[in-house]
C-alpha cells in the first residue's frame, strides 16, 4: 500500500469528526479526516500532520488527514489503511498459503467480520484492527471483551541471507542463483514489512578459519566497557540536539544517518523517517 501525493501541513482544530482545519503550503486549506474516533491526544492544535492530495477534482476537500506526528512517532490515521494493508498481504500468499479467495465483509452468523480467506483447508476468518492510541510506550485496544495493551516502541532487528544458497556477492563466486530466482527469494519477505524496516546493511560471511580460531574471547566485563563507551559516544553525539538521550531509546533522523555512522560502518539505506539506535 502506498500513498501517493503526499504534503506536509500543521494542525489547527477539527470543528467535526469529519474535517480539520490546517495550514499547508502557506494556506490554510480543509481536510478530511479519515478517522471519525476523537484522537483527542493526537490532533492538538501545531502538530505536523500530512495530507494526501484527492484524486478528484470535484470532491469538497482537495486533502486527506493520513497521518500525524507525536513526539518521535508517526502514527497512521487513516481508518481504512489496516484492511488494505493486510488485503495486500494476504493476497501476496504471507498470511496463509494457497489463499483461493479473499472476501472481505464477511457475515457469519449474527458478526460481520472484515475478511474470510478461502484456502484447500476452508474458511479462515479474520478481523483486523488499527489502533491510533499511545501512551507512554503502549498502545491500547479496548474492546466490550477486555483491554489489551501491546509495545509500541521496539526496536526489530532481523536478517536473512542475500539468495536461496547465501553466496550471492561472496567474492568465491559460489552462486548459482539468477537475478529472477534472487528477486522470487526476496519477495518471500511482504513489501510492507520491508517498507518498515529502516536501516538496511549488508554483513560479510565469516570465513570459518576466523571462527575456529583458538584466542580466548572478550570477558562480559570487557564487553560492557565497550558498551559504555559507546553510550558516553552517543550521548555527546545528540548534545544540543534537543533530543532526550535514554539508555532505552533515541532516536535518530534517517536523513543524518550517513553523517552520524562512520564510514568504517559501511553503507546504510534508510527510508526517510527516524528510526531506533
Amino acid at each position: 500500500m502506498r500513498y501517493h501525493s503526499v504534503e506536509p501541513a500543521v494542525f489547527l482544530e477539527r470543528p467535526n469528526r469529519f474535517i480539520a482545519r490546517v495550514i499547508c503550503g502557506g494556506r490554510e486549506e480543509t481536510a478530511h479526516v479519515k478517522n471519525t474516533g476523537r484522537c483527542a491526544e493526537l490532533l492538538r492544535p501545531g502538530v505536523p500532520v500530512y495530507l494526501e492530495k484527492a484524486q478528484n477534482p470535484a470532491r469538497k476537500t482537495a486533502f486527506d488527514l493520513i497521518a500525524v506526528e507525536k513526539g518521535d512517532l508517526l502514527i497512521n490515521m487513516d481508518a481504512q489503511a489496516p484492511n488494505r494493508v493486510f488485503a495486500e498481504w494476504a493476497a501476496e500468499g504471507k498470511f496463509l498459503p494457497e489463499v483461493q479467495v479473499i472476501q472481505p465483509e464477511y457475515r457469519y452468523g449474527d458478526s460481520r467480520l472484515d475478511f474470510v480467506l478461502t484456502t484447500p483447508q476452508g474458511l479462515h476468518l479474520v478481523e483486523v484492527k488499527g489502533v491510533t492510541l499511545e501512551e507512554d510506550g503502549t498502545v491500547t485496544v479496548a474492546r466490550a471483551g477486555g483491554t489489551l495493551h501491546l509495545p509500541a516502541r521496539f526496536q526489530l532487528v532481523c536478517a536473512m541471507n542475500p539468495c536461496r544458497c547465501g553466496w550471492r556477492g561472496h567474492p568465491s563466486g559460489r552462486c548459482t542463483c539468477s537475478d529472477r530466482e534472487v528477486a522470487k527469494y526476496v519477495e518471500k519477505i511482504s513489501g510492507p514489512l520491508l517498507d518498515r524496516i529502516d536501516l538496511h546493511v549488508s554483513v560479510p560471511a565469516v570465513e570459518y578459519a576466523s571462527m575456529r580460531r583458538k584466542e580466548t574471547p572478550e570477558s562480559s566485563a570487557d564487553v560492557k566497557c565497550r558498551v559504555d563507551a559507546a553510550r558516553a559516544v552517543q550521548t555527546a553525539r545528540f548534545a544540543g540536539t534537543g533530543k532526550p538521550i535514554s539508555e532505552k531509546y533515541t532516536s535518530c533522523p534517517a536523513a543524518l544517518a550517513n553523517v552520524v555512522f562512520p564510514p568504517w560502518f559501511g553503507p546504510v539505506i534508510t527510508k526517510n523517517r527516524s528510526f531506533p539506535r
